[in-house]
């Protein structure tokens, strides 16, 4: 699958805090609003989309084409103060050969054109910026719509870049060494988390494996877990969902069958497809294919992996170790059965 990915500018690839805020204060100042005073208010224009963050605190919608048109002329004067990110140069280059990259950005397309020309930094499909759309959302799918098969990743470093990103169907990633701090970019509930620049070849380049899993859930509503074995590869030592890999030749349902016979001899009659989840894991990411169905008590079980297995109601679950994906998963099936 091919894979997009996308970069906010500001706070990901240049250190431009001071200058961007100097920026939007004095463009505001100029146009008669003096909400914008402090830091702090400033960064909280970035806990949702911008503009629909300044229209919040009292600045008329209207009024913010005169100020976008002010912020131009002082964020070109105010290139010099710009430094690059450390080692986000050599990790766009190593991006850029590989993947098509963006930029999505609430800066202005010819201010960002301008600095990356003055540091030889080439290799973007395209920059979208503030004066092209207000909406990330929107330059998000538009990008989508034209590679439709392809895997989307949106790098941004505030709350509101990932609440942007997660709406239009990207993969989030936090730059934690942008703007806001890591609590204030976990409330946007990102996919990922990059704590270094280089830590986002690891994310984009993590390897794909789809699994699919089976519930047997018995007449007293309990369901069969796994017991993973301790020196298990993936999860060990976890209580898990019977399941795995879904190979290349197979369809998800192929694969529960397959892996059940492996697993517990079993023979499933009829699985039913109740969920797809996507998620990220701490060796590969993916997607999940959940599947449900009647345990036949005439027929027997027999262990062929782990180190045993246990039927257990959703109440008794919370005192079991189980991954964060999977307890997502009880909590959506809880009705289903």
């Amino acid at each position: 699958m091919e894979k997009i990915i996308i970069f906010d500018y500001d706070g990901v690839i240049v250190d431009s805090l001071e200058v961007y805020e100097k920026a939007v204060i004095s463009a505001f100042n100029k146009n008669g609003f003096n909400q914008i005073n402090s830091r702090e208010s400033f960064l909280a224009l970035f806990d949702g989309n911008f503009f629909e963050s300044a229209v919040k605190i009292g600045i008329p919608a209207e009024k913010m084409p005169a100020i976008i048109k002010e912020l131009e002329p002082n964020l070109l004067s105010l290139q010099k103060g710009l430094k690059l990110f450390d080692g986000i140069r050599k990790v766009l280059a190593v991006l850029a050969k590989k993947y098509n990259i963006f930029i999505a950005t609430s800066n202005l397309t010819n201010v960002v054109k301008t600095y990356l020309e003055s540091q030889n930094i080439t290799g973007f499909k395209e920059i979208i910026g503030a004066d092209k759309g207000k909406s990330k959302v929107k330059k998000i799918e538009n990008i989508k719509a034209k590679y439709p098969d392809s895997e989307i990743f949106y790098v941004g470093d505030t709350k509101g870049d990932m609440i942007e990103g997660k709406l239009a169907g990207a993969k989030t990633v936090a730059a934690a060494w942008g703007w806001h701090d890591i609590g204030r970019l976990k409330e946007g509930k990102p996919d990922y988390i990059a704590k270094k620049p280089s830590d986002l070849l690891l994310v984009v380049e993590k390897p794909i494996r789809n699994i699919a899993v089976i519930l047997l859930y018995n007449e007293d509503k309990k369901i069969l877990l796994q017991h993973r074995s301790e020196d298990a590869e993936r999860l060990p030592g976890y209580w898990a969902f019977f399941g795995g890999g879904i190979n290349d030749s197979e369809t998800p349902e192929k694969a529960v069958k397959r892996e059940s016979l492996e697993e517990l001899d079993y023979h499933l009659e009829n699985p039913k497809l109740v969920m797809t989840q996507n998620f990220n894991g701490k060796h590969h990411d993916g997607t999940k294919y959940v599947y449900m169905e009647k345990f036949n008590s005439e027929k027997k079980i027999i262990l062929g992996e782990g180190q045993g297995l246990g039927w257990y109601n959703l109440e008794k679950m919370k005192d079991l170790k189980i991954v964060d994906h999977d307890q997502v998963v009880l909590e959506y099936i809880k009705d289903k059965f």
